[in-house]
C-alpha cells in the first residue's frame, strides 16, 4: 500500500492524509511531500531528503515482564562482573536493584552503588561519583522485546548513570528513496486502417497520472507541442496538437482523466506511429520509504486480536537550498490482525530487530554505516627497535591494525600476544612488539579504515578511460567514438546551411540533397478502391531468357506467345510491330522502345541485354527496371575537401499466386560524365557518357538481391570524396560492410541507382499463370502503407533515402 502524505512544515502535521487501517504482513509505503506558509501563502518546500529513520510503535515504554542482568565495567562477561538475573515484576524497587549491583565484585572498585527511580528511569550513583562506569544490559529476556538504554553525564564534576528499559519498535527503516511521480504516457487504443471502401481512424490515449506535477510535451517525429500540464483542458490539448499537423487531430474524453486523440484529416484511415509524451519540467521527487509490517514485535501487540493504533515517528535530515534541515514528525497508524496469518502458507522469513534470546543487543544507527574501505601499509623492523609509530593519514580513529610476518606465507600475528596497539590520533597509531623486536623488514603492518557513504561519493572521480568493457558493452571511450561517428552522419544528412552564412561557412556546412522516394508494385498494376486506399491486383510476372538465339522480327505482328516460349527477337532497321491485346497489351512499338522483345511463354516483353550487346546470351525484361534515384554534381558543388554521402535502402518482397516462387534483382549504381556539345556556346548538356573500362560499362556498385515472400530492407550507401588536390575517391557499403570503389572519371559526374535484370524462377504451366508482384520501395512514399497492409506484411521496416554534401 502506497500513500502520498503532504507535510506542513509550519505545523509539523499531515494536511491531507487520513491514515488508512493496515493489516499485519502488509508493506506500508509513504511518499512525503513538504509545504510551508510563506508570507501568508501555502507553498511547496523543495526539501531534498538525505537521510530518514522511521519507527512504528510505543518505543519509549517500559517492558511488561521478563528478566535481565547488568554487566558492570569493561571486558568480557565473567562471574565477577555480571549481576544475578533481576526479575522485572511489581516488587522490583530501587533497593533490590542496588543490592544486585553491589553484590558484583567488579562494582566494588567504583564504590557503593545507590539507585534512584526517576520517571521510568533508574539513576545509578557509584561511591563518590568520580568515575564513569561502563554498564550494559545482558542476559536479556525482557518482554515485549526490549533493550537497555544507558547514558552517562557529569553534573558539577559528579558522574550520573541513567538506565532506561525501552521497548523495541514494531517496525523500523532507515532506507529512503527520492521517487519522481509517474510520467504521462500515450498508448494505442485502435490502429487505423482501411478495407475496400471502409476505413477506420487511429485512436491513441493520453494518460496524465494524478500525481504528476510538472510539464510535458507531445512529440510526433521531430515535431513537438508547447508544454502542457495536468491543468490543461481538452481544448488546450487540441490546440497544442496543431503543431503536429493542423486539422489532423480530434480530442475527446470518454474516460475520466484519459483523453483520446483521434487521427483525422490527412492522417485518417491509416496506421500511425505512436505519439510520445516527454516530461520537460518536474519538481523534485517525493521522499519515499517502506515499513514491513511483519515483525515479531508487532505480532505481540496484536495478540489480543484487536486493532492497535501506534505512533509512527519519522526523523528527517535534508536540505532546502543551502540550508540544512532536521525535523521529526509523528503520525498515527492503525494496524489490525490479519485474517490469514503468514504462517498458514509457510514459515515466513521475518527480519527481527534482534532474535529473542538472552543476548546483548546494540541498536542500529544509520550514522554508523561506513563504506569504501581504505588501507595504509608499512614494512618495519631492524632487529633492535620494538616500538613503531605509524602515520597512516586516514583521518579516523575508527581503524583496525593487522600485523603479519613479512615473508611468503607469513603468520598473522595476534594482538595482545605478539603486539599491542595504541590509537594516538586520527592520523597516527603506535604498534609495540611484546616479544623480541622484529628482524629487518620483518613485519608488515596494515591499518584499515572506512569512510561514510556521503564522503566517499563526494570525493569519487571516475575518468572516461576507467569505464572499461564488460557484460556485453564496449568500453566507454570506444562507445563515445562510435556515437560521435554516427552523430556526424546524422548531422550530415539533416543539416542545411543557414540563411546569411558566409562563403567560408558554406564550404564547410553540410548541404542536404532532396531525393524523391519511390513506392511501387511491379509490373504495371490494376488499381481499384479509393485514392487513399488503393487495391493492387496481381498481373503476370516476366522472367529472363538465357542463352537466347536472337532472330529478326518479321511482319508487323508477333506470333502467339504460347507457341514462342524462349524466343528473343530484335528489330531490323525499319520494322515496327503492333503488340496485340493477347500479347499483354495492344500498342505500337519500335526499336526506340527497346532493342528487342522476349517471350516467356505467356507474354511478349520489351527486353535488353544489360551487358550492352543486343546479341548477348541473356535477356531481361526492361519493363521491370526502375531508377531509384539520380544525382548530377558539378566541380563547384563538390568542392575540394568535401564529400557526397548517399545512404539508401530498398524494401523488397515478391508476392505471387504460388507462395514458393522466387526471383532475383540486380541493384547497381552507375557513374558517368555529363558532356557538353562543343559546337554550342554557353551552358549546355549533350549526353551522359557512362564510364567504360575494357569495352564494358564500369559501375560504382552492383549487388544481387534475392526475392521471396519475406519483406526485407537492404541497406546501402556510397561516398564520393574529393581531396584538397581535387582528386576523387569512392567507397561503397552493403549490409554494413564498407569497401573501396572506383570513383567517377570526371568531377562533372552523374550517379544513378537502379533495379535491373529481373528474373523469375523457372516454372511450368501446371498451376496456371505465375501471377504476382514485386513490392519495391526506396525511402518512404505515400502508398507504402497501402502496399504493406494489402499484402499482410504487418509492421513494416523503415527504409532510408538521404543524401548530403559535407
Amino acid at each position: 500500500m502506497k500513500q502520498l502524505v503532504t507535510i506542513n512544515l509550519s505545523t509539523r502535521s499531515a494536511t491531507d492524509w487520513t491514515p488508512p487501517e493496515v493489516a499485519f504482513g502488509e508493506t506500508l509505503t509513504l511518499a512525503l511531500r513538504f509545504r510551508k506558509n510563506s508570507g501568508g501563502n501555502d507553498v511547496e518546500a523543495p526539501i531534498t531528503v538525505t537521510a530518514l529513520t522511521a519507527a512504528l510503535g510505543r518505543v519509549d515504554q517500559r517492558p511488561t515482564g521478563g528478566k535481565f542482568a547488568l554487566k558492570i565495567g569493561p571486558g568480557a562477561i565473567t562471574s565477577t562482573n555480571v549481576t544475578a538475573e533481576i526479575d522485572l515484576d511489581a516488587d522490583l524497587d530501587v533497593g533490590k536493584l542496588a543490592d544486585a549491583i553491589n553484590a558484583v565484585a567488579a562494582a566494588a572498585e567504583y564504590g557503593e552503588a545507590k539507585v534512584v527511580d526517576v520517571e521510568g528511569s533508574w539513576l545509578i550513583l557509584f561511591g563518590e561519583q568520580d568515575a564513569e562506569v561502563t554498564i550494559e544490559v545482558v542476559k536479556n529476556t525482557l518482554w515485549p522485546i526490549s533493550y537497555g538504554l544507558v547514558r552517562a553525564w557529569q553534573v558539577d564534576g559528579k558522574w550520573l548513570h541513567e538506565l532506561r528499559l525501552i521497548q523495541a519498535p514494531c517496525a523500523l527503516t532507515s532506507t529512503v528513496e527520492t521517487v519522481l511521480p509517474p510520467a504521462p504516457v500515450i498508448t494505442r487504443i485502435q490502429a487505423g486502417g482501411s478495407l475496400d471502401l471502409a476505413e477506420w481512424n487511429e485512436i491513441q490515449q493520453l494518460y496524465v497520472p494524478p500525481e504528476f506535477r510538472g510539464s510535458y510535451i507531445i512529440k510526433r517525429g521531430y515535431l513537438k507541442t508547447q508544454p502542457l500540464s495536468r491543468e490543461n483542458t481538452l481544448e488546450d490539448i487540441l490546440e497544442a496538437l496543431q503543431a503536429l499537423g493542423a486539422g489532423d487531430f480530434k480530442v475527446t474524453l470518454p474516460l475520466s482523466n484519459k483523453p483520446t486523440i483521434e487521427f483525422i484529416g490527412d492522417l485518417a484511415g491509416a496506421s500511425q506511429d505512436l505519439l510520445v509524451a516527454e516530461v520537460k519540467q518536474s519538481p523534485i521527487g517525493d521522499a519515499t520509504f517502506s515499513l514491513e509490517l511483519d515483525r515479531a514485535e508487532l505480532a505481540a501487540r496484536l495478540r489480543p486480536n484487536v486493532p492497535v493504533t501506534l505512533p509512527l515517528e519519522i526523523r528527517i535530515t535534508g536540505t532546502e537550498g543551502d540550508i540544512d534541515t532536521k525535523l521529526a514528525i509523528t503520525l498515527p497508524v492503525t494496524v489490525r490482525p490479519p485474517l490469514v496469518w503468514p504462517v498458514i502458507e509457510g514459515i515466513p522469513t521475518v527480519e527481527l530487530l534482534r532474535p529473542y534470546s538472552a543476548e546483548t543487543y546494540v541498536p542500529y544507527g544509520a550514522g554508523n554505516s561506513l563504506t569504501a574501505g581504505r588501507a595504509y601499509q608499512a614494512t618495519v623492523g631492524d632487529g633492535e627497535v620494538a616500538e613503531f609509530v605509524i602515520a597512516h593519514g586516514l583521518a579516523s580513529e575508527a581503524v583496525m591494525v593487522f600485523v603479519r610476518e613479512n615473508v611468503s606465507g607469513g603468520r598473522l600475528l595476534v594482538n595482545g600476544t605478539d603486539f599491542e596497539v595504541s590509537i594516538d590520533s586520527n592520523n597516527q597509531v603506535t604498534v609495540i612488539a611484546l616479544l623480541d623486536p622484529p628482524a629487518t623488514n620483518g613485519w608488515r603492518i596494515v591499518v584499515l579504515s572506512a569512510i561514510a557513504v556521503a564522503q566517499w561519493a563526494t570525493d569519487l572521480t571516475v575518468t572516461v578511460p576507467q569505464v572499461v568493457a564488460g557484460s556485453g558493452y564496449p568500453a566507454l571511450p570506444d562507445f563515445m567514438d562510435d556515437m560521435d561517428e554516427r552523430l556526424a552522419v546524422v548531422e550530415t544528412l539533416l543539416s542545411v546551411p543557414g540563411a546569411g552564412s558566409t562563403a567560408a561557412e558554406e564550404t564547410t556546412k553540410p548541404n542536404a540533397i532532396g531525393l524523391i522516394p519511390l513506392a511501387e508494385a511491379l509490373p504495371a498494376t490494376v488499381v481499384r478502391g479509393t485514392k487513399d486506399a488503393p487495391i493492387y491486383q496481381l498481373p503476370p510476372l516476366p522472367r529472363g531468357i538465357r542463352d537466347a538465339s536472337v532472330a529478326d522480327i518479321s511482319g508487323d505482328e508477333l506470333a502467339d506467345p504460347t507457341t514462342q516460349a524462349g524466343a528473343v527477337l530484335k528489330w531490323n532497321a525499319t520494322s515496327e510491330v503492333y503488340l496485340t491485346p493477347g500479347s499483354r497489351r495492344g500498342r505500337l512499338i519500335t526499336t526506340a522502345d527497346a532493342p528487342a522483345v522476349l517471350c516467356d511463354g505467356y507474354n511478349w516483353w520489351l527486353a535488353a541485354d544489360k551487358s550492352g550487346a543486343v546479341t548477348g546470351p541473356t535477356f531481361h525484361p526492361i519493363e521491370m527496371d526502375r531508377t531509384l534515384w539520380e544525382i548530377a554534381l558539378t566541380p563547384e558543388l563538390l568542392a575540394p575537401g568535401r564529400k557526397l554521402t548517399v545512404s539508401f535502402s530498398v524494401l523488397l518482397a515478391l508476392v505471387a499466386q504460388r507462395p514458393e516462387l522466387r526471383g532475383v534483382y540486380t541493384l547497381r549504381v552507375r557513374k558517368g560524365t555529363m558532356t557538353s556539345e562543343s559546337s554550342m556556346t554557353g551552358a549546355n548538356v549533350e549526353a551522359v557518357v557512362w564510364d567504360q573500362a575494357d569495352g564494358a560499362e564500369q559501375v560504382l556498385f552492383e549487388q544481387r538481391i534475392s526475392l521471396t515472400r519475406a519483406l526485407i530492407v537492404h541497406p546501402f550507401s556510397v561516398v564520393i570524396s574529393r581531396d584538397a588536390a581535387g582528386d576523387l575517391s569512392a567507397t561503397r557499403t552493403a549490409y554494413g560492410k564498407t569497401v573501396s570503389a572506383t570513383a567517377p572519371q570526371n568531377t562533372q559526374f552523374v550517379l544513378r541507382s537502379e533495379l535491373c535484370r529481373f528474373d523469375l524462377e523457372n516454372y511450368t504451366n501446371a498451376l496456371g499463370l505465375p501471377l504476382g508482384q514485386v513490392i519495391a520501395i526506396c525511402g518512404k512514399a505515400e502508398n507504402a502503407d497501402a502496399l504493406m497492409k494489402q499484402f499482410d506484411f504487418g509492421e513494416k521496416p523503415t527504409p532510408l533515402l538521404a543524401a548530403a554534401i559535407s
